[in-house]
């Protein structure tokens, strides 16, 4: 992503390539792990729209690795990846 003048912000998120309306991606019980010295476990949110295809599960600085990580999880129909400033304007 973007150098905000301290490292990499990097963003974490799931695109549903197949969508299924009749299996939306909130009935999928889909979970992320992430795993450096702890590990820390985002389950999918299951108040979203059959239409949600983007799940924006967080953001970290790179050089801090997981341990500036902050959750979001949220769902999304429109492309998270073009708004990269929800995860640059967390780390100021």
């Amino acid at each position: 992503m973007n150098d905000n003048g301290m490292g990499n912000v990097y963003m974490i998120y799931v695109f549903d390539y197949n969508p299924n309306a009749n299996f939306p991606m909130t009935t999928s019980g889909a979970t992320v792990i992430l795993s450096e010295l702890d590990s820390t476990t985002v389950a999918i949110p299951t108040d979203g729209s059959a239409s949600d295809r983007y799940w924006l599960v967080g953001c970290f600085l790179g050089e801090d690795m997981l341990g500036t990580f902050i959750e979001i999880n949220e769902l999304s129909a429109v492309d998270v990846a073009q708004d990269l400033g929800r995860c640059t304007d967390l780390f100021p």
